[in-house]
């Protein structure tokens, strides 16, 4: 006969989100982030975690305060180097003329490539 073995962690019922990600770029604690959007910290690192559910209410006060959109907290880790979206936010960085070199660049590409 054999032996059931009952896993000693649970999993989470719920999708882990990018909460977490976002807060610590923002570096902001989960104690702070929980007082400023109303609910405790137990349950804001439920919700990060996908042991809690989530509402969209909760996923916009969440968003205001990390700067992002409802989205970037369900699918965007702000943390990852090579993710394209990286990329993007260093766009917002340059200067004029950098941009505009960049946006020269961008199109000599596409053109070389369409040719």
């Amino acid at each position: 006969m054999e032996k059931k073995v009952t896993p000693r962690f649970k999993t989470p019922p719920y999708q882990p989100t990018q909460i977490r990600n976002w807060r610590k770029k923002r570096g902001l604690s989960l104690e702070v982030l929980a007082e400023r959007i109303g609910m405790t910290h137990a349950s804001l690192s439920r919700v990060e975690r996908g042991f809690q559910a989530y509402k969209q209410p909760m996923l916009e006060l969440l968003a205001d305060e990390l700067r992002c959109s409802p989205a970037d907290l369900l699918m965007r880790n702000p943390l990852d180097p090579k993710a394209p979206w990286s990329l993007l936010d260093s766009l917002a960085k340059l200067k004029p003329e950098q941009m505009r070199q960049t946006e020269r660049f961008i199109k000599a590409i596409l053109e070389e490539e369409a040719a």
